[in-house]
């Protein structure tokens, strides 16, 4: 939504008219600030970055936020204002800033309970904090070795919580460390990584006396940076843990106990959502709510815990709930177990935010284990098996380390092996891991991307939709097929499209049997990667497409869909023609966006400035499914505001049995001589007329003419010539190019791959030298004459001979 003070229009409506004659960019959104806010405020927040002077909305991923006003200040600068209302869901926000030319990638921005305070330097000092009122939320930086420190005055009984978002913000790699310290400086609690909020900070205590406390915050090795951005919550707000049970069935109304508060557990009044899955609980009291929630999960089956163990064992589905409480302590949780029938065994306990991490051992009763796991999701084990005997199950739950703690609780889900279907976007590049994550569409234009699908226990083809476009844009969606696992998704956008975004539901469905198998995008998004190995550290989760409507781009892709197939271990050349803007003139890069299953194509192919036109080249390895796909080119053109992204109509290419092959006979030839290279041919299916053969990759300093060949040869021949000086050799890539014309068009195979022909040097010839005559003597009678001995056949001599034979007994 985007809703612009009056004053503001004017401005905005320039700014837009002075880049409209720019080519169109992605913007760049690097920084919101500030980041965050409290619930029911007015905020005025700056997004900092690049390209952004043609700002128009932001797309919002949850409900809570409203813009009110949006202006570009310049090319780096946005000023937003944001209401935030009162019932917003606490925690992150997820947004993309949306210009005439593109969209963002995601950023945070983070709702809290109290109102917000600037951190003010000095406050390094444990002497000279900076005093603020309980019921705060403090916005600091920590640069290398810098120490924050905040005071409180509070009388005895007062509950002190503190927790930081710090890494959560996700800016940069930063791990942040808090402490409560009373007025003669002894710790009272301190916390670095913590298992509710990961590499963030929470500590919670209860003051024992009247008087002054102070929270110290630092980075936890001391390092820091200006990145190193941190909102502190400072309050008298209840700081549980975890809740118990940890789950319960969906729509059930529970009264869960908060466990992990230094005022003791807590209790509270809850509604089970409707839709399965990690939830969030928002543990409130008469002095406040929690900035962070605690986590719980639904599902729709029975529960049981290890206290009210069921006397026999239950059919699946079935969760149970339990605590490893002592150190070594093994759970046993049994399930009747069908010989040949596949099951799921689920645990949640990190993903709960406990300290278990759990360790599972799968064994039919009695028996011996037969399948372990320990990390699937996380540090949480998940495993599918297939159980090979009837009896009970029995599931052995025990933490990896051997710990143990009343913490340590966890629930087990045992289902049936699902049906499931996931759907994403394919990380494109790891370095920038948002790279090519939404789908912008110049207007007259259109853009395509890849959508990735997982398929669990399921088969078959997947039928994606996409919902709430926005005007003048259409998508095409074509089936993914059951032998791949992604296919392009298409976008035309209409010439009079005006610039618009939506977060676009995008779904597919699996029909299979008469049952329908669902699923919807989930994109996980990396915010913080970091060495080593571009480990990610702090994620978030998105749903819905980022599409959006752009201004036009100064050039457009067009590809001529082939009229024969491809053949399998053939090639061909597409036909790509660029179309240009009056006035662009800059080089274009095109790429295949998907390679289907069997078919290899060119990494990039450049038309350079001036040209209009380029071919590219893509293969069909040996093994191909016989099908017919739909290819795409995406084409990327440099602009002074960044790059732009367009692509051609999705191309139908079939791939078809090649109509000849073959394989290559070993020859040799001498220095300045000839050899015949004979390919021995193998009709796979009638063709009319006569096809070219070309012998390739002949190595330097031979050369042979092209033959024709028709449907009724069995073999080719043809006449390689090496010259005098050409160099020794034995070369091993030859390979034969037949091409084959049909409606005009040439169907290209390629095979006889790995061909020897080998280049020696001629024999010596060797020359008897006569014997000298006698000076006197008488003159011998004349010996019987005898035939001249044929001299030894050379090697090249040899293969014509044998070459020759052949001729002759296939006439």
């Amino acid at each position: 939504m985007s809703v612009r003070r009056p004053g503001l229009v004017l401005l905005a409506v320039l700014l837009l008219i002075g880049v409209a004659s720019a080519a169109a960019g992605q913007p760049d959104l690097q920084r919101v600030t500030p980041p965050g806010g409290q619930r029911g405020a007015t905020v005025d927040i700056v997004l900092s970055g690049e390209r952004l002077a043609d700002a128009d909305a932001l797309l919002l991923y949850q409900p809570g936020l409203t813009v009110l006003a949006l202006e570009a200040d310049s090319e780096q600068q946005v000023r937003v204002r944001l209401q935030i209302a009162p019932t917003a869901q606490p925690g992150e926000h997820r947004l993309r800033l949306r210009t005439r030319t593109g969209i963002s990638a995601v950023r945070t921005f983070w709702v809290g309970p109290y109102p917000d305070v600037t951190e003010v330097e000095p406050n390094n000092e444990f002497a000279r904090p900076q005093v603020i009122t309980p019921g705060a939320t403090v916005t600091g930086t920590l640069p290398a070795e810098d120490v924050d420190c905040y005071a409180v005055d509070v009388t005895a009984g007062t509950r002190i919580s503190v927790e930081i978002e710090a890494l959560r913000l996700g800016r940069t790699m930063f791990d942040p460390a808090v402490a409560i310290l009373d007025a003669r400086r002894f710790e009272l609690a301190q916390n670095d990584d913590s298992t509710l909020l990961l590499q963030d900070s929470v500590a919670s205590v209860v003051a024992a006396e009247d008087g002054r406390y102070v929270i110290r915050v630092r980075e936890a090795s001391y390092g820091g940076c200006d990145g190193c951005v941190y909102r502190l919550h400072v309050g008298s707000h209840p700081r549980p843990t975890r809740v118990v049970p940890p789950g319960a069935r969906v729509g059930a109304a529970v009264t869960v106990a908060l466990h992990g508060d230094p005022a003791g557990v807590l209790t509270q009044e809850v509604t089970a959502p409707t839709e399965p899955g990690l939830h969030p609980i928002q543990p409130e009291d008469e002095h406040g709510s929690s900035p962070a929630p605690v986590w719980w999960r639904v599902a729709d089956m029975p529960i049981f815990d290890e206290t009210d163990m069921p006397a026999e064992a239950p059919p699946v589905p079935v969760a149970y709930h339990g605590t490893i409480a002592a150190e070594g302590e093994v759970d046993l949780l049994p399930w009747q177990m069908q010989n040949g029938r596949a099951y799921v065994v689920n645990v949640f306990a990190r993903r709960l935010r406990t300290p278990l991490d759990p360790l599972v051992q799968i064994s039919r009763r009695g028996g011996e284990n037969s399948v372990s796991n320990d990390d699937a999701v996380g540090l949480d084990p998940r495993i599918q098996f297939t159980a090979a005997a009837d009896g009970i199950g029995e599931v052995r739950l025990s933490d990896r380390l051997r710990r143990g703690g009343q913490a340590f609780s966890y629930r087990a889900e045992i289902t049936a092996a699902p049906a499931a279907l996931r759907i994403g976007l394919p990380l494109l590049n790891s370095r920038a891991v948002q790279y090519r994550q939404t789908l912008p569409v110049a207007a007259g234009n259109r853009n395509a991307q890849l959508v990735r699908v997982e398929r669990e226990n399921v088969g078959g083809p997947v039928q994606l939709t996409l919902e709430n476009l926005p005007p003048g844009l259409e998508a095409v969606l074509p089936p993914i097929p059951a032998d791949t696992d992604r296919g392009p998704l298409l976008i035309r956008a209409t010439s009079d499209a005006a610039p618009a975004g939506a977060l676009a539901p995008l779904e597919g469905v699996i029909e299979q049997n008469g049952v329908s198998v669902r699923g919807r995008l989930r994109q996980d998004v990396p915010l913080v990667v970091a060495p080593p190995n571009e480990t990610v550290y702090y994620r978030t989760t998105v749903e819905g497409l980022a599409v959006a409507a752009c201004e036009p781009a100064p050039f457009r892709l067009e590809v001529t869909p082939p009229g024969v197939p491809l053949v399998r271990g053939g090639a061909m050349r597409l036909a790509v023609r660029l179309e240009r803007a009056e006035g662009f003139d800059g080089k274009v890069e095109c790429r295949m966006l998907w390679n289907p299953p069997g078919v290899v194509s060119a990494g990039t192919v450049t038309i350079n400035e001036g040209q209009t036109e380029v071919a590219y080249p893509i293969q069909a390895q040996g093994n191909a499914p016989l099908a017919t796909r739909p290819l795409c080119i995406i084409a990327r053109g440099g602009t002074g505001r960044g790059e732009v992204w367009v692509s051609s109509e999705l191309i139908p290419v079939t791939i078809a049995e090649p109509y000849v092959t073959g394989s290559i006979q070993m020859a040799a030839v001498e220095q300045g001589g000839q050899v015949d290279l004979t390919v021995t041919l193998q009709q796979l299916r009638p063709f009319e007329g006569t096809g070219t053969l070309r012998l390739v990759n002949l190595p330097a300093g031979t050369s042979t003419e092209s033959v024709q060949i028709d449907a009724t040869m069995s073999q080719a021949v043809f006449r390689v010539t090496a010259t005098a000086e050409a160099p020794p050799t034995t070369s091993r890539n030859l390979f034969c190019q037949l091409v084959i014309e049909q409606n005009g068009e040439p169907i290209t195979h390629l095979f006889g791959q790995g061909g020897t022909l080998r280049i020696d040097k001629p024999r010596p010839v060797e020359v008897a030298a006569a014997a000298p005559a006698p000076a006197s003597a008488a003159a011998p009678a004349p010996a019987e004459q005898k035939a001249p001995a044929a001299p030894p056949r050379s090697r090249l001599e040899q293969l014509r001979q044998e070459a020759k034979a052949r001729r002759e007994q296939q006439r």
